[in-house]
């Protein structure tokens, strides 16, 4: 299986526009479900959605929480690295890109400015 940050990544949300689950999918692999059903979960959905360019509307699909866990969750689908470098980097950085236990808006820009290297470049999908 290809890592999911080659490709456009989509998620599922609900009617307010909030992530259905916690599942990341190849944009083209989401947009061919038939019916309107989390092929992971099976959790309803209302629309699928591309995740976008990192940044506040990222990291409120990406990571709703900003905890720890979500993050490197979102990170791992949309970075070119493989699942363990995305560990070990949030591990390694952390404590400069949260604020305590979640990452906050004054925050978030660190994590942005590290993993930008990390991002798949426009056109090479």
């Amino acid at each position: 299986l290809e890592p999911l940050g080659r490709h456009p990544v989509g998620v599922c949300l609900d009617r307010d526009g909030r992530r259905s689950c916690g599942h990341f999918f190849h944009l083209s692999c989401l947009q061919r479900v038939e019916g309107a059903h989390c092929p992971q979960c099976r959790v309803r959905f209302f629309c699928r959605c591309p995740l976008p360019a990192l940044g506040p509307r990222w990291l409120s699909l990406a990571a709703p929480r900003r905890d720890r866990r979500d993050v490197a969750a979102g990170l791992k689908a949309c970075l070119r690295l493989g699942v363990e470098s995305v560990d070990r980097l949030v591990a390694e950085k952390w404590s400069q890109w949260a604020d305590g236990d979640y990452v906050t808006e004054e925050t978030f820009p660190r994590l942005q400015a590290e993993v930008e290297g990390y991002l798949p470049q426009p056109g090479s999908q």
